[in-house]
């Protein structure tokens, strides 16, 4: 089946918002001793923040309050995505290949609506989706589907019709259980084996999936801009 509609994730994957995530994190544990190592942070990636804050309280054992931290790191977040926000390679190629194919763009990400309009604004890209989709408005976080079915139904096509690109193997769980097509593109995060079989592919840049697509066939009447 060919695909009528491509739904992105946003942090990772079209923005470079981890690294600058990850740092903010990272420092605010040393600099209350609180244990948050590489791994645990890695865990965090593309969960709701629910999720990550049962994760945390959990790995703190009481030795901090989970919430205010977790609370103090969103607020340093929050000030520095005013400023501009880089853009992962490829990203403008692939918005205009959809563009210029007739396929729908959504956004499915699973931070919350205000840092979404935040962060799409910083980035340059606000206005160029058809529709976003954010972790406030779903009952369940990736891995779970719930959120690119969601953003298939509002496109007006099936999960099934849809591509979806993601940087985190939660979200390639999660595109996979929807029964979408799904590339990943990995940032902070290597695919392990399952994640591997869970993707139609991993690539090393979006610039490289509209040749890729090109090639299986998933668009019609191929021409490669």
């Amino acid at each position: 089946m060919q695909v009528k509609a491509v739904i992105f994730d946003m942090d990772g994957l079209m923005l470079d918002t981890e690294s600058i995530a990850r740092q903010i994190w990272m420092d605010e544990a040393a600099r209350l001793g609180v244990p948050l190592d590489e791994d645990l942070y890695c865990r965090l990636i593309g969960r709701t923040h629910p999720d990550i804050r049962q994760i945390v309280s959990k790995a703190f054992h009481g030795k901090a309050d989970a919430d205010a931290y977790i609370d103090g790191c969103l607020n340093l977040y929050r000030e520095r995505i005013q400023s501009p926000i880089p853009h992962r390679p490829g990203l403008v190629k692939m918005l205009d290949y959809c563009d210029s194919r007739g396929l729908l763009k959504g956004v499915g990400t699973s931070s919350g609506r205000s840092m979404v309009d935040v962060k799409l604004r910083s980035g340059g890209i606000e206005g160029r989706f058809d529709v976003v989709v954010t972790g406030n408005e779903v009952s369940k976080g990736k891995p779970d589907p719930e959120i690119f079915l969601t953003v298939a139904a509002r496109l007006g096509v099936s999960a099934v019709e849809s591509l979806v690109l993601e940087d985190s193997p939660n979200g390639v769980l999660a595109a996979h259980a929807a029964g979408a097509k799904v590339i990943m593109v990995p940032d902070m995060l290597q695919p392990e084996a399952h994640i591997r079989a869970a993707a139609d592919a991993v690539l090393e840049s979006l610039a490289e999936v509209p040749e890729y697509i090109e090639r299986r066939g998933w668009v019609p009447d191929a021409v490669i801009v």
